[in-house]
């Protein structure tokens, strides 16, 4: 594992430190719906906070904090979700396949737009979910789009090596309740700013992480040139000898640095709530 993970950090000029600012963390100015505030304080109860080991870097507590507020602001959506009609059934996206029909309640984010058909990757879905929808050919510029009604997954496409099920829609739905809709919507930009913050979050870490290993690394790394000395009068292959007894002392003297660092930035486990 070290050996791999040494000359990982000595490398120069990552690409993730510009990453870092790729999430802005934003925050809602509009006042919340008194039933969203209610929401969010049951939410609270039902989905702690973990408690961060000692010794773990202030980024890997900023990690745990916004990846339990996106648990919450999920449980807050689906807690808004209104029932889907008599008779129908919700359409398990984890579970798709060619036929299978059901009610869809939510909004996506939209990963590509080709061939007249947007890819979606679910607000509230487990990673990794995707599906397609039909979309007119001056869609390309949508971000999110939001589905409601009863959905077949009528076909697959296969877009960039991989097979997606394109849902269509049966019968169009009724209207939503205003007022409901209302509650909902701000729910659900809660949960993208949640999941914005995370991934800035996340992504602080990283960058944090590398650059303390890049540091350990290039210190043992000197050190080792200064105790196993290349002669100038040595060939190409004596050279090399002897630099692979550089790396490896240099292995060796960053293995406890990199052990203590690896701990300070373990991932702190984050519980999902009990479903009832």
């Amino acid at each position: 594992m070290l050996r791999r993970l040494f000359p990982v950090a000595l490398a120069a000029g990552v690409i993730l430190g510009s990453a870092v600012a790729l999430y802005a963390q934003s925050s809602s100015t509009t006042a919340r719906p008194p039933e969203l505030v209610k929401l969010e304080a049951e939410a609270a109860v039902e989905i702690a906070i973990p408690t961060v080991p000692p010794g773990r870097a202030p980024e890997v507590k900023k990690v745990a904090e916004t990846s339990v507020a996106v648990r919450r602001a999920t449980w807050v959506v689906e807690k808004l979700l209104p029932p889907p009609p008599e008779g129908l059934a919700v359409l398990k996206l984890t579970e798709l396949k060619v036929g299978a029909r059901g009610w869809v309640d939510l909004t996506g984010e939209v990963v590509k737009v080709t061939d007249g058909v947007a890819i979606l990757r679910p607000a509230t879905a487990a990673e990794g979910v995707t599906f397609g929808v039909p979309v007119a050919a001056d869609a390309a510029t949508v971000k999110t789009m939001a589905l409601r009604g009863e959905y077949i997954a009528d076909r697959p496409v296969t877009i960039d090596g991989r097979e997606v099920l394109v849902l269509k829609e049966v019968p169009a739905a009724k209207a939503a309740d205003p007022a409901q809709t209302k509650v909902l919507d701000a729910a659900r930009k809660r949960l993208e700013e949640a999941k914005a913050a995370h991934a800035q979050a996340v992504a602080v870490l990283k960058d944090t992480r590398r650059r303390a290993e890049e540091a350990v690394t290039q210190k043992a790394r000197e050190e080792a040139e200064k105790q196993v000395v290349i002669p100038k009068e040595a060939d190409t292959e004596e050279q090399v000898k002897i630099r692979a007894k550089q790396q490896e002392l240099a292995l060796k003297l960053a293995k406890t640095e990199l052990e203590k660092i690896a701990m300070m930035y373990a991932d702190v486990p984050v519980s999902d709530p009990i479903r009832k």
